[in-house]
């Protein structure tokens, strides 16, 4: 599962508060799909000159910009060579996705009991979508990503558990990039498969079929970014 980032893409009914981004904020948020997009691949300095320069402001909100990617594991900083984009490492990507499959698996079954109808159709609308854009090359890893983030956003705030929300939300930005990076159309319809199954239990009300799902569906995506992974080492 996605992150909760686009949800408001279908009416969630999830808070949308407003607020007013800093400088800092607006600058890590370009950077960071600039990243996406493979603008910046792995491997890649940062200079602070050089993105102050790009992004127009003073070397202070892009220090700290820097930092806040950092936190969230998007850059590291290393001795001597300052902000890169990190290459991607398989301990890190079979942690990470391992741990958001046990919250994923646990979001989904606090949300079944809460998936109504309304709930449902926004969740089975962003399926409709996937699967328009299922084979068609023109559309990147992004936007596909962007609609799986939205059903995923409905369902994680159907758990009720805000404190599980913002977990899972942090994990997630942290494997933006690597799905971003590896994903393929054949992984794209393999993922639409899951989807299906995960909101036919959550149309049930069934939790505990719905948390084995999840789990299944995470799993699934954590080997095959860990074979691309390997298959991209082998070859460079």
């Amino acid at each position: 599962m996605g992150s909760g980032r686009f949800e408001g893409g279908f009416g969630s009914d999830a808070p949308d508060p407003v607020r007013d981004y800093s400088l800092a904020e607006q600058v890590a948020q370009r950077l960071s799909q600039q990243i996406l997009r493979g603008e910046y691949p792995p491997g890649t300095r940062l200079p602070e000159p050089e993105l102050a320069i790009r992004f127009g402001v003073s070397r202070g909100p892009i220090r700290e910009a820097l930092f806040l990617l950092e936190r969230e594991g998007m850059i590291e900083n290393r001795p001597r060579r300052g902000a890169i984009v990190p290459q991607a490492d398989p301990s890190e990507i079979a942690n990470l996705y391992n741990l958001r499959a046990v919250l994923c698996g646990y979001a989904c079954r606090l949300a079944a009991p809460a998936m109504n109808s309304d709930r449902m159709a926004k969740c089975r609308q962003g399926l409709e979508q996937l699967r328009a854009m299922a084979d068609d090359p023109s559309k990147t890893s992004l936007d596909f990503l962007e609609v799986r983030t939205a059903i995923a956003g409905v369902i994680m705030h159907a758990s009720g558990n805000p404190v599980l929300v913002n977990e899972l939300e942090r994990l997630n930005r942290r494997a933006l990039m690597h799905f971003a990076m590896f994903n393929r159309l054949k992984r794209r319809r393999e993922s639409i498969e899951d989807w299906e199954r995960l909101l036919d239990a959550l149309g049930r009300q069934d939790g505990e079929e719905a948390e084995k799902i999840a789990i299944s569906q995470v799993h699934a995506a954590r080997d095959e970014m860990l074979r691309q992974v390997k298959e991209a080492q082998s070859q460079g």
